[in-house]
This record gives structure tokens, C-alpha cells and sequence, in this order.
């Protein structure tokens, strides 16, 4: 926990918010999709060893409002229009002595430019999960989905924007499950569908075949269309995000 949190500190959300927000300002997308929107939470002294009675609540970085408020000093405006919350993990954290306790809130969020029309949002977890013990804590790693239906004014047209985070690919059958989850999510919305995310499996089959199953169920991989000589790597840096080069190997983000 105590590497888990240099590293948080290492990463700098802040400074990384302001390069995500230059982006939207750049291309000022209709919706944004996010993973990983991370809440951290510390509480000092920790109660953990004691049983853990009192939920961490002072907030230590709240990565969507960080986001927001970068947005907003550009002008730009952008509002939460789905948020699922996926694992929620607390554990005491080498910090000071006595031990803080540490508690981390994974969420999933779409954003929606004000002038955008949304409607029937839904924030939900996967059905497949799965639970390991760490620190003496047994710990679900919940995976979620939010989606929203979405009035196109410009081509009249109403499509469903889902934003997904799937399992890894080292546990590759919960993954699987999650996809098939998202392809009967699809083939009942009786619309389009517009699918992004962190799918963690990768787009040249040599992982796991979330991927090409979902290109299976009738899904078309834009960045293939758009970038047909591109491989388009999105993964991976170093954990601390201290690697002076990038040299990524795969692409396991999709807007498909």
C-alpha cells in the first residue's frame, strides 16, 4: 500500500488533468468517456488493525473534480451525466505511525458537453467479479458500465454511448464473461450503439478474445477504419509514470 500511494503521488493527477483537459479543449467532444476515476480517502490514525469501524472519509485527491474544475477554468463545460463506482478498498498505509488507513474508490464516469441531450442513464456493475484477500481484507475487484442514450442533433439519429472498464487480461474468463455482458447490453438497447473503454484485451488477437468477440457480435473498431496503417498503441508506461521513454506494445482502449 505504501508503493501503491508513492506511486499515486509520483503520477501527479493534477498535472495530468490539466493535459487531459487541453485535449477536450482541443477536440471538444459531444461526451467523454472515463475509467479509473479514482477517490482516495485517508483517515488518520487509521482504524484498520481495529477492526476497521469508521469508512475513510477525508478526501485526498478526488480525481473527477480535479478533471472538472480543469475543464471549467478553460471555459469549458462539461457535466457528469453516468457515474458507476466499482471496487472500494481500504488498508492501513506505512504513511506515519500510527498506521493511516488508505481507501481507494475506482469509478467509472461520462461526460456530456452542456449542449449535448442525454437521457436513461444507467450506472451498473458487472455480474462477474471476483474476490481475492490482501492484507488480511477479502476484496471484490468490481468492474462497471455506465451508458447514456444520446440525441445526435446534427444527423437526428439516437445511438447508446456505453463506457466500460473490463477485467485484465491475467484473469481472462471473468474478461470474457464482462463481454458478453456488453454485447447483451447492445443487442437490447434496439439502437445504435457507440461502445468505449479500457477493454484490456488486445485489438492483434494475441490475448484474450474479448476483442474479436466483440467484433464478432457486429461491432466495427473505428480506429481500424480511420488509421488502417496505424496500430494505434495505447499501453503501457511504467506504473509511476517515470519512464522517459514510450514504448508501448499493444492497444487495449477501443471506440467501437
Amino acid at each position: 500500500m505504501a508503493e501503491a500511494w508513492a506511486n499515486v503521488l509520483a503520477t501527479d493527477f493534477n498535472e495530468r488533468a490539466q493535459a487531459l483537459a487541453d485535449e477536450i479543449e482541443e477536440v471538444q467532444p459531444h461526451l467523454v468517456g472515463l475509467q479509473e476515476v479514482t477517490l482516495f480517502r485517508m483517515q488518520t490514525p487509521g482504524d484498520f488493525l481495529l477492526g476497521n469501524p469508521q469508512s475513510a472519509e477525508d478526501v485526498a485527491f478526488d480525481y473527477l473534480a480535479i478533471l472538472l474544475d480543469a475543464l471549467a477554468e478553460r471555459g469549458l463545460s462539461y457535466r457528469v451525466v453516468a457515474m458507476a463506482t466499482g471496487t472500494d478498498i481500504e488498508l492501513p498505509v506505512a504513511t506515519n505511525i500510527p498506521l493511516d488507513d488508505l481507501r481507494l474508490t475506482d469509478r467509472d464516469v461520462i461526460l456530456a458537453r452542456a449542449d449535448v441531450r442525454v437521457s436513461n442513464a444507467q450506472a451498473e456493475r458487472f455480474a462477474t467479479s471476483f474476490a481475492f484477500s490482501i492484507g488480511g481484507a477479502e476484496v471484490e475487484r468490481v468492474r462497471t458500465w455506465t451508458s447514456v442514450d444520446v440525441l445526435n442533433a446534427g444527423a437526428g439519429q439516437r445511438f447508446r454511448f456505453i463506457n466500460t472498464h473490463l477485467e485484465t487480461s491475467g484473469i481472462a474468463p471473468v474478461q470474457i464473461a464482462q463481454g458478453a455482458e456488453l454485447v447483451a447490453l447492445a443487442e437490447a438497447a434496439n439502437m445504435p450503439v457507440v461502445l468505449a473503454g479500457d477493454f484490456n484485451s488486445r485489438a492483434d488477437d494475441s490475448g484474450t478474445p474479448t476483442y474479436a468477440n466483440l467484433l464478432a457480435a457486429g461491432f466495427v473498431d473505428v480506429w481500424t477504419q480511420a488509421n488502417p496503417r496505424d496500430p494505434g498503441l495505447t499501453c503501457c508506461h511504467d506504473d509511476d509514470l517515470q519512464n522517459e521513454m514510450v514504448d508501448f506494445n499493444r492497444r487495449i482502449d477501443f471506440i467501437l
